[in-house]
């Protein structure tokens, strides 16, 4: 069984924007897939484990440079 979030990142305007944001959620442990849509900032993540904590993802993504603008948990 996977684990999914959808989050909202603002600040994404190019490939090198997404592809900066996968290489930083990819580093957190049970990330299994990343898809991101360029267009409305949605990036949905599926875990193999257990979800880490948002604010893993939140320090992961400013860490990239970027923000989270929204989230839901599925």
């Amino acid at each position: 069984m996977n684990n999914e979030k959808i989050i909202y990142i603002s600040g994404m305007s190019c490939d090198n924007c997404r592809r900066h944001v996968q290489e930083a959620l990819s580093k957190i442990e049970s990330v299994k897939m990343i898809e991101i849509d360029l267009a409305s900032g949605r990036t949905r993540i599926i875990f193999s484990k257990e979800s880490p904590s948002d604010d893993q993802i939140r320090s992961a993504i400013e860490n990239a440079g970027y923000q989270v603008a929204g989230h839901s948990v599925s």
